[in-house]
């Protein structure tokens, strides 16, 4: 209650505080800089992926499990980002009946579709992974087939010319 006798007895003094807030305000938020929320281009359906189950980012490296985990990603963006508008809209417009309906309709099936294309992003990208780590198995030599490849090289003698 004080504030408002303050107000009332020293009207001027409010008012070159509100414009003051309202000047520094501006000029906080034009010089603020935008890395408050940076740019990062990893899709987050893999990295979420792999911090729920532990898998290292080794996907980053493969362009097919990247496109497939950007898709996911995409697609779940999309998704709730349509939920988010429509209902937004019939909140503001004051349909409760139209926005339960929307609440209902988008909840659950939008949901499963997101859903349903995360599982075919995770399960693509981790097939593709374990092919390429299968490959890369098959070519490594074991120690013995190293050892006789530089034995039979080293043993045979020196030709002179």
């Amino acid at each position: 209650m004080w504030i408002v006798r303050l107000a009332l007895r020293r009207p001027y003094t409010f008012m070159v505080m509100a414009i003051l807030i309202a000047i520094l305000g501006g000029l906080s938020i034009v010089t603020t800089p935008t890395d408050i929320f940076p740019y990062i281009n990893i899709p987050m359906v893999g990295v979420i992926w792999t911090f729920v189950n532990g898998y290292d980012m080794r996907w980053r490296s493969d362009k097919r499990a990247l496109y497939s985990y950007d898709l996911a990603t995409l697609a779940a963006a999309v998704i709730f980002f349509g939920r988010f508008v429509v209902q937004r809209w019939l909140y503001d417009q004051d349909h409760t009946g139209w926005l339960a309906f929307a609440r209902i309709a988008m909840g659950y099936p939008l949901t499963a579709v997101a859903l349903i294309i995360t599982v075919w992003a995770v399960t693509r990208a981790g097939h593709r992974q374990r092919d390429l780590q299968q490959v890369k198995v098959a070519q490594q030599e074991t120690d013995a087939e190293i050892e006789a490849r530089l034995r039979a090289k080293y043993s045979e003698p020196a030709t002179e010319s």
